[in-house]
């Protein structure tokens, strides 16, 4: 009796911990969705980008839809802060079960009013001093 008592409890704790695990992640998942959660994760993104190169990145919005990103106004400055590279817009659809495997897989890219403003000067090209360390 005691041993089938101890799995009801067992299996009742497995399921309230799934249940709010599962609550947690659409949540989450929720929020991303919304101006206010587009706006968090863009911060936090182009802080982590802007710490692992020389320049930085500017993105003016994110929106983020289940299995859809979608960045508008992304400009790419070099240390001098001069713009070496601007984008429209930058909308990419990909498949979400692959992420747990962690792996990306692109269904449609499309990037629209690209701009590259290339140069070359004794200290190489500013693009490639934009992604240095």
């Amino acid at each position: 009796m005691r041993l089938r008592a101890g799995l009801r409890i067992a299996g009742l704790t497995i399921f309230v911990v799934l249940a709010v695990v599962l609550l947690a992640v659409g949540g989450v998942w929720t929020f991303a969705e919304t101006d206010w959660g587009g706006d968090v994760i863009r911060r936090i993104a182009v802080a982590q980008i802007d710490r692992r190169i020389a320049g930085q990145v500017a993105v003016g919005r994110l929106r983020f839809g289940g299995d859809r990103l979608t960045l508008d106004d992304v400009v790419l400055r070099d240390s001098d802060g001069t713009a070496v590279a601007t984008v429209g817009a930058v909308d990419v659809q990909f498949s979400i079960w692959p992420l747990l495997r962690k792996r990306l897989e692109v269904r449609r890219l499309e990037i629209r009013r690209p701009e590259l403003r290339l140069a070359l000067d004794d200290r190489g090209s500013n693009l490639a001093r934009v992604f240095a360390p």
